[in-house]
C-alpha cells in the first residue's frame, strides 16, 4: 500500500468501490449496498460481563464465554438450532448468519486508571514553568484516595453482543432463542443457576417491578397500589376547590363558572 495514497482516501472511496466491476470487490460493493439502504445487522443479544474491579470476571460461567473463541460460541448456538416452530417450519441456522462481538470500552488504557500514569502541579509551582530545566519544579502523583469519589468503580467494561445478518423476523427471534439455551447450558455445566441480572437470559416467571409513574393517580399495577397501605387514596389528591366569603359580590358568580 502506498502511504501517500492512503493519506488522500476520503469518504469518495465508496463510490468508487460501489461503481466498479471488480470480482473482488463484490463484497465490499454488497456491504455499502446494504449500509446505505439501512439494512443494518439486528442485535438479539447482549449480556454484560460483571467485574467487580475491572479486571476479573466474577461469575464463572461468565469468565467461560468470555474466554471462549468466537468461531465455538457461534458453532455452539449453531446446535442449539434444531428446534422446531408450529411442528412444520424449522429454522436452522446458519454460522455465517451469526456474528459475535467482544466488546471492551475503557479510558485507554484497559482496566488501569490513566490519572496514575499522569503528573501534576500545584497551583503554587505554575508560576515557575518557565525557569530554566534546572530549576523547573517536579510533578507528582495525585493519589486516587483524594479524587475517589468521582471515579468509576471499574475502568472496564466488557459486553458480548450477538448479531444476525439474516433480517427475517422469525430467524433473528429463533437465534435470540438458541443464544438463551446456549447460554443455560453454560450455566448447567458451572454449576450455576439461572441467572437474573439485568441484561442476562431473564426467565418467564420473573416478577415485573411495580413502578410509579409520574402521576400520583396512575400506578403499573392497581392492586400493588391499594394494596400499600402508606399510599394515600385517590380523593388526597384531587384539587381542593378555592373558598370564597360570604357576602363577596362575585363570589356567586366565580362558583357557577367553575361548575360550568
Amino acid at each position: 500500500m502506498n502511504p501517500q495514497s492512503y493519506l488522500l482516501l476520503k469518504d469518495s472511496i465508496l463510490d468508487i468501490i460501489a461503481a466498479t466491476e471488480d470480482t473482488n470487490l463484490r463484497p465490499a460493493r454488497l456491504l455499502i449496498n446494504r449500509f446505505r439502504s439501512h439494512k443494518l445487522y439486528k442485535k438479539v443479544a447482549e449480556a454484560p460481563i460483571v467485574s467487580s474491579n475491572g479486571k476479573d470476571i466474577d461469575i464463572p460461567w461468565q469468565r467461560t464465554l468470555w474466554n471462549m473463541e468466537d468461531n465455538d460460541i457461534v458453532s455452539q448456538i449453531v446446535k442449539c438450532s434444531k428446534l422446531t416452530s408450529n411442528g412444520e417450519t424449522s429454522f436452522f441456522l446458519n454460522e455465517d448468519k451469526i456474528i459475535v462481538e467482544k466488546r471492551q470500552i475503557h479510558h485507554g488504557m484497559g482496566s488501569d486508571n490513566p490519572v496514575n500514569n499522569m503528573r501534576f502541579l500545584p497551583k503554587s509551582q505554575l508560576s515557575k514553568v518557565r525557569n530554566t530545566p534546572e530549576d523547573l519544579p517536579i510533578a507528582e502523583e495525585y493519589p486516587e484516595s483524594d479524587y475517589e469519589c468521582v471515579i468509576p468503580r471499574a475502568f472496564l467494561q466488557r459486553t458480548i453482543r450477538i448479531f444476525c445478518r439474516d433480517l427475517d423476523k422469525n430467524v433473528c427471534d429463533h437465534l435470540t432463542t438458541c443464544y438463551h439455551q446456549f447460554i443455560l447450558t453454560i450455566q448447567k455445566r458451572e454449576g450455576n443457576n439461572i441467572s437474573r441480572r439485568r441484561g442476562d437470559f431473564m426467565a418467564e416467571d420473573a416478577l415485573e417491578p411495580n413502578v410509579l409513574s409520574q402521576s400520583p393517580l396512575h400506578y403499573s399495577s392497581e392492586g400493588f397500589a391499594y394494596s400499600q397501605a402508606s399510599f394515600a387514596d385517590a380523593e388526597d389528591y384531587l384539587p381542593n376547590r378555592k373558598r370564597y366569603k360570604k357576602g363577596n359580590l362575585f363570589s356567586s358568580v366565580m362558583k357557577d363558572l367553575e361548575e360550568e
